[in-house]
């Protein structure tokens, strides 16, 4: 499967050892710095350095890339997930994190035509419950 992140980390880290190959779009030049380190030589992702907001925004539409699982983990993230639905293959899912913080986007999610699963606890590295939300397509 295909990944597209915005935002990069530790879910860069294990995407780049289970999926087809994510492409991974950061604004913060410290955390960029940070994870590249973590990546090192890995072939199987692309890490990316944006800092204009719009530029950031958009970098999904690079190419004409379809994506099995895009992931919004960083900035912008109301603006991200409307570039990211145009970009969702069928059958792939949009994954928000931190998603009880940002119930816009999770109503604008819902009415694309996705089902949203939440998953609600600890996460491996806070010490405080959070809940990620994956929205899938329901079936026609």
């Amino acid at each position: 499967m295909t990944v597209f992140e915005y935002g990069s980390g530790n879910s860069t880290l294990f995407w780049s050892k289970y999926s087809a190959g994510v492409t991974s779009i950061e604004n913060n030049t410290k955390w960029f710095n940070l994870t590249s380190k973590k990546l090192k030589s890995n072939k199987n992702s692309q890490l990316i350095l944006e800092k204009n907001k719009i530029k950031y925004i958009n970098s999904i539409n690079r190419n004409k890339t379809r994506y099995n699982i895009i992931v919004i983990d960083g900035e912008y993230r109301f603006e991200c997930s409307q570039e990211a639905i145009k970009r969702l293959k069928l059958g792939g899912f949009i994954i928000l994190d931190n998603s009880e913080w940002f119930t816009k986007i999770r109503d604008h999610l819902r009415k694309q035509n996705l089902i949203e699963i939440d998953f609600s606890g600890f996460g491996p590295i806070n010490p405080y419950t959070t809940t990620t939300s994956n929205f899938c397509f329901k079936r026609v």
